[in-house]
């Protein structure tokens, strides 16, 4: 008897809780009413604050002295906020309803982006005793910017209760390919990793009529020659509610 009065008392408790937390959000005039017990958000994305960078240090060794190859350099991606003409544009929903939240929204966001990079190779060797060393070298160095448009989407799920996940997904476009910076041209092709990452807050949070959701991501990826490429980003993404 008394455990079945203790699982009743539990279940009261937690949809108690649940009652309370959407009559908090449901309290705002931005929040539509749906089906008995959800609360739909709805948000267009004010700004995004984005800085990237992806780095590469890598080299070819061909088994002889003479094209030895190595590059080192970085790519910085900032956002363009500052200009109106360029402001981010995306929107962003949220549903809570008894069994859950779910969730998603875009953004897309003008990059400009400067490669700083070097390529030196081997040109001439010369044999001692029977070991190569070198004697000539070109180097070449790899600088420019690169204007492209950033596309990031985020899934918000997260169950019964006041804490969700977000997962970040972020892609180049218009003329770039790479992801959390562009993918650029050092000789020879230099290519970045694709960014998935993932976050969490609170509901709360949606209760505001400015949201502020802040992201992170950083990601390497194995490269085709001896070295490594990898790419990091943070920013946030400035909601503001409608309706």
């Amino acid at each position: 008897m008394g455990r079945i009065s203790l699982e009743r008392s539990l279940r009261i408790s937690s949809g108690v809780a649940l009652a309370a937390l959407l009559a908090l959000l449901a309290a705002s005039p931005a929040v539509s009413a749906g089906a008995s017990g959800t609360a739909r958000y709805h948000f267009s994305v004010g700004v995004a604050a984005y800085d990237g960078v992806g780095d590469v240090v890598g080299g070819r060794f061909p088994g002889k002295c003479v094209g030895i190859s190595n590059w080192d350099g970085n790519m910085h991606s900032e956002d363009q906020t500052l200009s109106t003409s360029n402001a981010p544009t995306g929107k962003l929903s949220l549903t809570i309803h008894g069994h859950g939240t779910s969730g998603s929204g875009y953004a897309r966001v003008d990059l400009h982006s400067t490669l700083k990079a070097t390529y030196r190779l081997t040109t001439a060797c010369e044999t001692i005793e029977g070991v190569e060393s070198e004697t000539a070298f070109q180097e070449t160095p790899c600088a420019g910017p690169v204007d492209s448009k950033m596309h990031v989407s985020v899934r918000i799920s997260g169950g019964v209760g006041n804490r969700v996940k977000l997962v970040w997904d972020f892609l180049q476009f218009g003329g770039a390919s790479g992801a959390l910076v562009p993918d650029s041209l050092c000789v020879e092709p230099l290519k970045f990793p694709t960014g998935v990452c993932t976050t969490y807050a609170t509901l709360n949070q949606f209760n505001h009529k400015l949201v502020t959701l802040p992201f992170k991501c950083f990601n390497s990826t194995p490269p085709l020659r001896t070295g490594s490429t990898d790419s990091r980003n943070q920013g946030s993404l400035l909601l503001k509610r409608t309706g």
